[in-house]
């Protein structure tokens, strides 16, 4: 076909595509970039019904190198693909929105705030004036958002994002609607991070309300929003409070999840803490010998000795140096 056609014909392209799908399926990402940057080249100088699946195989090919942090080559095909897409839907399609919201929540796991809050803020005026303001991909761009600026410390920002997130939620669905508990998470620690503790105590109580009626007083979330509160309570050396949320997150834990599962173990180390900051030096070694239990089961072969790492956590709190032996 390239000698009977040229190697830029309409055919060609559709024959790099078969070869794209292959490529990807064998999982040669290499070779399958190369092929759909060559079919991109075909489509951007005679666009074709095939432009917008070329375009989508691009996407997946660029997302799959930026997943692997390999930057550069991801870059280069995030361009071609959005240029590609830009001629073949225009520059305010949701399906544009869609790449550049998988781009940005792949940076965020990456640390790479810079390169995602863009990404994130062009997604979501597209899909604003596309989808309209109370969209669930609306909803999603705004808690991602919330997350990159909580991620970094502000959480002024954060705060904002996630409340308006939470308001949309409420307006759309209800404010007893499970959906609404998946804002009141991450909002509850923004207000906790910047310091603001009693809309920290009132939205996680509310979300320990919400997930009992909606899921169960037995649900997983449950336990982990009282372990939540606990943690809240001993930050602000209400001590009896957070004594009490941490049992009851560990009676729940070890129902759930068996005495021996790592929540549990993350649940214990926090008490280890919270008695040891108290100078209760008794019941804070009673629960170290549970962890170190757990901490000896869990770990493999090749783990560090989990009593070394238990010393040293116990050596890195207050009042604990001269009760180590």
């Amino acid at each position: 076909y390239e000698q009977v056609f040229g190697s830029e014909h309409p055919v060609v392209g559709a024959i790099l595509q078969h070869l794209i799908q292959i490529e990807k399926t064998l999982k040669h990402y290499a070779q399958a970039a190369q092929y759909a940057q060559r079919a991109a080249k075909i489509n951007m100088q005679v666009p074709g019904p095939e432009a917008e699946e070329v375009a989508g195989m691009l996407g997946h090919v660029a997302l799959r190198y930026l997943s692997q942090g390999l930057y550069p080559i991801a870059e280069t095909l995030i361009e071609q693909t959005l240029a590609l897409y830009n001629q073949t839907l225009g520059s305010d399609h949701p399906t544009i929105a869609d790449l550049l919201s998988n781009i940005a929540q792949l940076y965020l796991q990456h640390r790479q705030y810079t390169e995602a809050e863009p990404r994130l803020q062009q997604a979501l005026h597209i899909y604003e004036q596309a989808l309209g303001q109370d969209h669930p991909k609306v909803v999603d761009l705004l808690a991602h958002l919330s997350q990159s600026h909580g991620l970094q410390g502000h959480y002024e920002e954060a705060i904002s994002l996630n409340e308006r997130a939470l308001q949309t939620v409420e307006e759309a669905l209800g404010p007893n609607h499970y959906q609404v508990i998946f804002q009141l998470i991450p909002l509850a620690r923004w207000y906790q991070d910047a310091k603001q503790y009693a809309n920290a105590e009132l939205t996680l109580k509310r979300t320990l309300k919400l997930m009992s009626v909606v899921a169960g007083p037995e649900h997983p979330l449950v336990g982990r929003t009282f372990h939540k509160l606990g943690k809240l309570y001993q930050e602000l050396h209400r001590y009896k409070e957070a004594e009490a949320h941490y049992l009851q997150a560990l009676a729940m834990h070890e129902q759930v999840h068996g005495e021996d599962h790592h929540e549990t173990a993350q649940l214990l180390h926090q008490m280890v803490s919270l008695f040891f900051e108290q100078g209760k030096i008794e019941e804070g070694l009673h629960y170290s010998t549970r962890l170190l239990t757990i901490l000896t089961k869990l770990s493999g072969p090749d783990a560090d000795d989990p009593l070394s790492l238990l010393q040293q956590e116990m050596l890195n709190q207050p009042m604990r140096k001269d009760y180590l032996n």
